[in-house]
């Protein structure tokens, strides 16, 4: 049995789709009102998916949805947060509570995905914690597979989520520091086949694996990028980060719901690219770039 946490969210559903049609026994532990109403786990129910409803954090819950598992894929987490301790509370201290259990029950393979940054020394909170998350995983008493992917993207990009509604302000589209910053978006079905890939391949396993797309950019290049793509006669300005630190409050009144705050700031000023070639030694991979994805993607940020 492979247990899969975050199994409702973006990766972890194309996790699923690939696990479900390779015919491996699957459950999810996510997170939920503890029914079968919302659109994700009624979709779990119909592909006949074990679901256990909880927080990762709840031991007796997590001891729950591991009993069984010999494989772990922690797919949980993301960029969004809806408090200040929504990062800690997933990245570090509900893994504690996973990778204990994992160890109590025996499970052999465990797939941790990280991030691209993540540092113990960074200036960004997310990667701090990313880091951290790392570190206990590391210490576990299994074979593990750490991968950090770049922002990933494939009907949507959370990435271009964060930047479109700069692209609606007046006069100009900024971009966040120099610009100069390179970023490499790799699509979300390459991660979840590198996952899947790497639960039985032994040269996989306690390697630390960067996930990257085929083209890098500086991100006033990708932002030039999102502008010819929406047809936008914006010119593309870059912005000093103490600037725009002092204007996320009345540009956040010119345009409602623009989900930028000081963290994520300094992930968009940070290098999310990686020059490694283990990530083709290890795994097939194909390659594809996120152009041919804008239109759609842009269409639903």
């Amino acid at each position: 049995m492979i247990l899969v946490t975050g199994g409702t969210g973006f990766l972890g559903g194309h996790v699923l789709e690939a696990l479900y049609a390779a015919k491996q026994p699957v459950r999810v532990l996510a997170m939920g009102g503890g029914d079968w109403r919302s659109d994700s786990l009624s979709r779990l129910k119909q592909m006949h998916i074990d679901a256990v409803v909880g927080s990762i954090l709840d031991a007796r819950l997590v001891s729950q949805a591991v009993e069984g598992c010999t494989v772990i894929i922690n797919a949980a987490g993301g960029l969004s947060r809806r408090s200040d301790a929504d990062w800690r509370h997933v990245h570090v201290e509900g893994l504690k509570v996973l990778v204990e259990e994992a160890q109590k029950k025996g499970v052999q393979r465990f797939v941790q995905v990280s991030c691209l940054g993540a540092a113990e020394q960074s200036d960004c909170e997310y990667f701090r914690l990313k880091w951290q998350g790392e570190q206990i995983v590391r210490n576990g008493q299994f074979y593990w597979t750490i991968f950090r992917p770049s922002y990933m993207f494939g009907e949507r990009c959370q990435l271009v989520s964060l930047l479109a509604p700069l692209m609606k302000l007046p006069l100009a589209t900024p971009v966040i520091g120099s610009g100069l910053n390179e970023i490499q978006p790799v699509w979300v079905e390459e991660v979840a086949s590198c996952i899947l890939q790497s639960i039985y391949k032994k040269e996989a396993a306690n390697q630390v694996c960067d996930l990257v797309g085929p083209k890098t950019y500086t991100m006033l290049q990708f932002m030039e990028l999102l502008r010819s793509e929406s047809g936008s006669g914006k010119p593309v300005v870059a912005v000093p980060v103490t600037a725009v630190l002092k204007m996320l409050k009345p540009v956040g009144r010119l345009v409602p719901g623009l989900p930028l705050d000081a963290e994520f700031l300094k992930l968009l000023v940070c290098d999310s690219c990686s020059r490694s070639q283990l990530m083709h030694q290890l795994f097939k991979v194909r390659g594809v770039p996120i152009d041919e994805f804008l239109p759609r993607i842009l269409a639903d940020a």
